[in-house]
């Protein structure tokens, strides 16, 4: 009843309480509630895609609000300048860049309990700027990285793991299959977090799955740089994929071990192109067998780039002595990247494998993906690059700039960035060659997060010289990155004096090292492409003397090529005639044209040590007929003469079966024994020699007989028929192919009467050319030689021709050797082989080519040898005349030289000579004879206006004297002091068929003797075509004593032009 009471009293007191309250309340009016909104275009606003601002009024007397929204969610593209107010206000609306999508939100201005309510539309239109996708671009990587390095137990921060997956905040995944699989983070320190996968032993667990999604479009080849390993040994395929259904096989297997915590590098292609937005697939897929107790490791992170790193433009110049970028280094990964454990790779540096051979390591080298890391936690290292630049520096020196990036190491496993770091200093040093290091030791090198470019300068350095940068003293870590090393010249490049020398002189030095300061230039005459040659042997001259090199490197110096020598150091062996040089003793070289041989007789050979000769109808001695080529094989000549060709076991042509035939074969003599250069040195093509002299056959002539006074050509043997003209002797000229045109003789002006050629038009279609054919009055092999004049003014004619023969007229064979005026020397006729630039005019057109008719193609007497003649370019113009002067006629190609007799104390044949016409043939050669040749010169002897005929020299002008050739010294006669002087002379018929009148004599040019009664055999002016042999007694000489051959006897004036051979003084 207590509790009753006091309920009761309560509740009247309260109500007696709210009655009087409400008895005092005084009576008002409320005010109305407005809100008006105003924006800049009403019920809709419009931005462009670049963003802006706009205003927004608010008139009210309440509390607001302002917000933004689409589909129900506060956008965050638009910015308020205030989100909340009491009363009227203005309120900036900021507008975000666009997207490549336009949108919509909605801006709302409200009342605070939202009863009163303004909306209005913002519409953005698109940037026009494509959405970037999201993924990684190339290189691309993700590392794990702790919440806290102090704490482990934190976990992750940039990854999270779902059943058998990890995900990397980039969208990197690591998968692994089957229903039970799990992967948890584990951490043997805190610096090495990797991403265990359990649940093997299952049938479903089948492989591992790494998705990286790309922003751009990737295809082509790529490396992956990761690190794994397993609780158990095991192996591991790996397939690539662009959708993670279809896999394409790496090639590549990778094996796990136990605790092996380091990095694993693959390099594949992608199998397509992976779209930007989508993800490149790589799946794992374990060859060995995992139970459910195992457990596979996925170690720190990943470095996914291109297989290589990308291409930089090298320094050029002719000062950029040596440089080295590393670019060709694809192991490890960059240092100035946040890839924490990885950066701590150790695959060796081997400089071999990435193509830069002659650098060399002491110490630890490691490749890191475009640079070398040097050095170890307490040892020291350093690298050796190759000598400078030989072709640049040569013999000389020059200052030079090293400059080179560097950055010193911080290890991964210290807590922060002030532990840990190297401390050595960087040396750069000379580790071979010449040079004086200035401020060598690089000391302000602090920076641990980037490269920085350093340099040093060297006084003095050779092409010898080596550059070693390592590790200078230092205590704790010693390790630093080394990146694109540039040595560049600073100063001009000195070359130390050098005295030019002869062969001869240096030959005759002392035996053993040079010590002097001297050089030579020489050409070299072997081939190393038969290998038919003492090892490492180059045989060289510089024509006063022939050498053999000793080089390590001959089989780079090719025939022809021009070498100069820088000797100091060279060793000679005078006996042998040989100097044993090393490479970088070539201080320059320069290709050149294969020099032609020296034709000598086997008599000769043994004093021609080293030369390059040739010997002609020669054959294998009937006991080796049949063998092979291995070794020494006895040649012989007509005469029996005979001599060793010797072929080497390194020969490539060794072991061919020696033929019956007979030839010619060129060589380099050594040893006393001729060795052939190469297979084709060897032309043994023609039938067998009996004994006696080489037979020659008759020359065949099909040139134009014009009738002598005549202002138009009227040709005594040969008639034109369509495209053909027709000799009387059986012989032709025929345009084959082209289109309808004109054949016609034509004459030069009247004072050139005997300037008759041939002229053809239509030559304008494709397969045009000359066919010249003769019939054999003898048969015809062995060497023959071909001349003719093909000419014309009009430039397009002018160009490169090819010339062939045939002994049927169908299957066609190149011609081997080609001169005229343009190839006017043997070595530039040898080269030619069977081409020729046609000229402008008939006497500059002369051509003569050789080719050898082997035994198996012989032409019998009577049968038609053919010569085709074949413009490489097509002409254009129907009208354009192809002019063949003269005519065209066949001889032997062989020039037959006398031997030195025996008791000759001065003798000259002339076998240098093998330019031009033969003019000896007859007058049937006419204006054949007419041609430009090189001027004649000799060693030792003096030459006014000669020059170099077919085995024989021309001598003089038409209207001067006192030309003709000076013997050397006759030097020491033996007590004797009368010689006799012999030669061959023929004065010259030129084409305006006034022959050259007999100036021809003898006298003593310097020192004493008396000349006695030159005697001819026959008289000079008593046949022009045929040699004349003269005699004539010198009594009284002394050893100074030189003898005058030639015109200048003062008997007669005109044309004094003569030809000489066969000198002899005994």
């Amino acid at each position: 009843m207590k509790k009753i009471y006091f309920f009761l009293r309560g509740v009247l007191l309260i109500i007696g309480c709210i009655l009087l309250i409400g008895g005092c309340k005084e009576e008002t009016i409320a005010e109305a509630r407005y809100l008006t909104v105003s924006s800049p275009s009403g019920e809709s606003v419009t931005v462009s895609g670049e963003g802006g601002t706009f205003e927004i009024s608010v008139q009210t007397n309440l509390q607001w609000t302002v917000k933004a929204e689409s589909d129900g969610s506060v956008v965050k593209w638009i910015t308020f300048s205030q989100s909340s107010g009491i009363g009227d206000g203005t309120v900036t609306a900021t507008v975000l860049k666009g997207t490549y999508d336009s949108r919509i939100a909605v801006v709302s201005v409200m009342s605070k309990d939202e009863q009163l309510v303004h909306s209005f539309n913002v519409k953005q239109e698109s940037s026009g700027e494509a959405p970037e996708a999201e993924g990684y671009a190339i290189p691309a990587y993700s590392i794990f990285q702790n919440i806290d390095d102090r704490d482990v137990t934190l976990g992750i921060a940039n990854a999270e793991v779902n059943g058998g997956t990890c995900k990397f905040e980039g969208g990197a995944t690591i998968t692994m299959s089957g229903a039970a699989s799990e992967v948890t983070f584990v951490s043997t320190n805190y610096y090495q977090v990797n991403a265990q996968f359990t649940g093997w032993g299952a049938e479903d667990a089948k492989d591992i799955v790494v998705k990286v999604p790309v922003k751009e479009d990737l295809s082509g080849d790529l490396r992956m740089f990761w690190g794994w390993t397993s609780s158990v040994a095991s192996s591991w395929k790996v397939y690539a994929g662009i959708d993670g259904e279809n896999w394409t096989d790496t090639g590549t297997t990778m094996g796990f071990t136990k605790s092996a915590r380091f990095n694993r590098t693959i390099f594949f292609s992608v199998p397509g192109t992976v779209p930007a937005g989508g993800s490149l697939y790589l799946r794992l897929v374990p060859e060995t067998t995992l139970s459910a107790g195992d457990n596979v490791q996925f170690c720190t992170g990943f470095f996914l780039t291109r297989s290589k790193p990308d291409e930089v433009t090298p320094p050029s110049g002719d000062k950029i002595l040596y440089y080295c970028d590393f670019n060709n280094v694809t192991t490890g990964c960059p240092y100035n990247m946040p890839l924490g454990y990885l950066r701590s790779s150790s695959e060796a540096f081997d400089a071999s494998a990435f193509g830069y051979d002659g650098i060399s390591k002491s110490g630890t080298v490691v490749g890191e993906w475009g640079s070398v890391r040097i050095g170890s936690g307490s040892g020291e290292a350093a690298l050796v690059f190759p000598p400078l630049s030989e072709e640049k520096l040569g013999n000389g020196t020059a200052d030079v700039k090293v400059s080179f990036k560097a950055v010193l190491y911080q290890s991964a496993d210290y807590l922060n960035d002030k532990e840990g770091k190297a401390s050595c200093n960087i040396a750069v040093s000379i580790a071979e060659g010449e040079g004086t290091v200035e401020n060598g030791e690089i000391t302000d090198l602090s920076n641990w997060t980037d490269f920085e470019e350093r340099s040093v300068v060297i006084k003095g350095a050779n092409k010898d010289t080596r550059i070693r940068i390592g590790i200078s003293g230092g205590s704790g870590d010693r390790r630093f990155y080394l990146d694109d090393v540039v040595v560049e010249a600073i100063s001009d490049i000195t070359i130390p004096s050098e005295t030019n020398k002869t062969l001869t002189e240096i030959l005759s030095g002392e035996d053993g090292t040079i010590s002097e300061s001297v050089k030579t230039t020489v050409t070299v005459l072997s081939d190393p492409n038969g290998a038919n040659l003492p090892v490492n042997a180059v045989i060289v001259t510089d024509g006063t003397s022939y050498a053999a090199l000793n080089f390590s490197s001959a089989t780079s110096l090719t025939s022809g090529t021009k070498v100069t020598l820088s000797l100091k150091g060279a060793v000679l062996d005078k006996k042998a005639s040989s100097l044993s040089v090393s490479p970088e003793m070539i201080s320059e070289k320069e290709d050149g044209i294969s020099p032609a041989p020296k034709t000598v007789t086997v008599a000769q050979l043994p004093s021609l040590e080293y030369h390059f000769v040739e010997v002609k109808n020669i054959q294998a001695a009937e006991s080796f007929v049949g063998k092979t080529f291995s070794g020494e094989v006895l040649m012989e000549n007509a005469e029996k003469e005979t001599f060793g060709m010797n072929i080497y076991p390194s020969a490539s042509f060794a072991g061919g079966v020696i033929p019956e035939y007979s030839g010619s074969v060129k060589g380099i003599v050594i040893g006393g024994k001729l060795c052939p250069r190469t297979a084709e040195d060897i032309n043994l093509v023609l039938d067998r020699m009996g004994s006696g002299e080489v037979k020659l056959f008759k020359p065949v002539f099909c040139t134009y007989e014009f009738t002598d006074g005549s202002t138009t050509p009227q040709i005594k043997n040969a008639t034109i028929s369509g495209q053909t003209v027709s000799f009387t002797n059986g012989g032709s000229i025929e345009r084959v192919g082209g289109s309808e045109g004109e054949m016609a003789f034509a004459q030069g002006k009247a004072s050139t009467p005997y300037n008759v050629y041939l002229y053809s038009t239509g030559w304008n279609v494709d397969g045009t050319y000359w066919q010249l054919s003769c019939p054999a009055t003898e048969e015809i092999s062995g060497k023959v030689a071909v001349t003719f004049s093909l000419n014309s003014s009009v430039k397009e004619v002018q160009q490169v021709w090819n010339i062939f023969w045939s002994n049927d007229g169908e299957s066609w064979n190149p011609t081997e050797y080609t001169w005229n005026k343009a190839n006017n020397t043997d070595a530039l006729a040898t080269e030619a082989k069977n081409t020729f630039t046609a000229q402008n005019t008939t006497s500059n057109g002369i051509t003569r080519t050789e080719f050898t008719v082997p035994s198996g193609k012989k032409i019998a007497a009577g049968k038609n040898l053919y010569i085709k003649i074949v413009p490489t370019k097509t002409l254009t113009g129907a009208a354009t005349k192809v002019q063949l002067g003269f005519g065209f006629y066949v001889a032997p190609g062989d020039i037959l030289n006398m031997d030195k007799p025996a008791n000759a104390v001065i003798f000259n044949n002339f076998s240098e000579c093998t330019a031009g016409t033969d003019y000896m043939l007859g007058p049937e050669v006419r204006y054949f004879g007419n041609v430009t040749t090189p001027a004649y010169s000799k060693e030792g002897w003096t030459v006014v206006s000669g020059f170099s005929r077919t085995g024989y020299a021309m001598f003089g002008g038409a209207k001067t004297g006192d030309h003709g050739i000076t013997t050397p010294e006759i030097g020491t006669l033996g007590g004797k002091s009368e010689v006799t002087v012999s030669f061959k002379c023929c004065l010259y018929m030129p084409s305006s068929y006034v022959g050259a009148k007999d100036d021809i004599c003898v006298k003593v040019a310097t020192g004493e003797g008396t000349v006695g009664e030159l005697v001819w055999d026959s008289a000079p002016e008593s046949d022009y075509y045929g040699w004349h042999t003269a005699t004539v007694k010198v009594s009284g000489v002394s050893s100074a004593t030189r003898i005058f051959i030639g015109a200048g006897a003062g008997k007669a004036e005109g044309d004094r032009r003569f030809f000489l051979d066969d000198i002899v003084v005994k």
